[in-house]
């Protein structure tokens, strides 16, 4: 009987094939976590595995990213005056600390006999990452001094608006790196900033405070356009009034198209521009718009909503654009 379990035993140790190295499913012993961030992955091919573990590894920055531009996204529609685009922050986030992460490394792959899966480990040094976030910091804070020397320089509301907007965008930036910085750095501390970043955006409010604004309208539905265009601006966080310093004027021509199978097409281009105190053109924006619906009233009434819907989403944005 003892002769029989170990025959047993022995062939199923043939075709057990070789373990799995520890940090498959376990600990990086030859990667301590008090130096390295690590990250794994497991595919079919060896390319895939190790595109994963890259990402696996990238987490640990990327998760803070997503939650940053979903709270920046979510205070927009609160209508606090902050006219800076979440997505873009988030992007040019991401480019930053795909900088930081290109000192990754692939330090192991295994494949698995019997799955035939591969399996790879990704590294990054904590002293490596802890110097490429200093660095991107360091860049922050050297664009965002820019970007406030600028806004004092300068003598058109909007002018200094978009600078200090830029202004928060790149502390924003800078508030993330540090989150993760103190995290890798073993002194917890990171690079304490130069700048309340809460400051900054109470002088930015403060500053769109100043800006007036007047509304006026032409074309199709000329009424229905001032009456938007006023709500529009009032979203974005502007001053609207008669006797304003800045006047924004929307334009609507809707072209009447074919009825098609019952249906009633209506074409719309939208154009809003802004004129400075001397009736100077500042900038203009232009949408192109397009509803239809089975009464012709109706599909009236639907053009005129997408145009008002499209300035509250966009006009402030718009607006700014045009002092870049």
């Amino acid at each position: 009987m003892v002769i029989i379990v170990i025959v047993i035993q022995y062939g199923c140790a043939r075709h057990a094939g070789p373990a799995a190295p520890g940090w498959v499913y376990g600990t990086a012993e030859d990667y301590p976590a008090e130096r390295y961030l690590t990250g794994r992955g497991e595919a079919d091919t060896a390319a895939q595995a190790r595109d994963r573990a890259r990402a696996d590894l990238a987490k640990t920055f990327e998760v803070r990213i997503e939650e940053q531009s979903l709270d920046r996204s979510s205070r927009q529609e609160t209508g606090d005056g902050l006219v800076i685009q979440s997505q873009e922050v988030a992007r040019e986030l991401q480019t930053r600390i795909d900088r930081v992460v290109r000192g990754v490394e692939i330090a192991a792959q295994w494949r698995d006999p019997q799955s035939g899966r591969h399996h790879a480990l990704a590294v990054l040094s904590r002293a490596r990452a802890v110097h490429g976030l200093r660095d991107e910091i360091a860049a922050l804070d050297e664009a965002t001094e820019a970007y406030i020397s600028q806004a004092q320089a300068q003598t058109d509301l909007f002018a200094q608006l978009r600078a200090a907007a830029h202004s928060i965008a790149a502390q924003r930036q800078r508030e993330e790196l540090q989150r993760n910085l103190r995290v890798l750095d073993a002194t917890g501390q990171g690079v304490p900033p130069r700048w309340s970043l809460a400051r900054l955006e109470a002088d930015y409010d403060e500053l769109l405070l100043r800006v007036s604004v007047r509304p006026e309208s032409s074309g199709d539905y000329a009424r229905d356009m001032r009456e938007g265009l006023s709500a529009a601006l009032a979203h974005a966080g502007f001053t609207v009034t008669s006797a304003a310093q800045y006047t924004v004027f929307a334009r609507l021509d809707i072209e009447d198209l074919s009825p098609r199978d019952g249906w009633h097409w209506r074409n719309g281009v939208l154009e809003v521009s802004l004129r400075d105190e001397y009736g100077h053109s500042v900038g203009s924006r232009r949408w192109v718009l397009k509803e239809a619906a089975t009464d012709p009233a109706l599909a009236d009434r639907r053009i005129i909503e997408a145009a008002v819907a499209t300035l509250v989403d966009e006009l402030g944005a718009a607006i700014f654009s045009f002092t870049e």
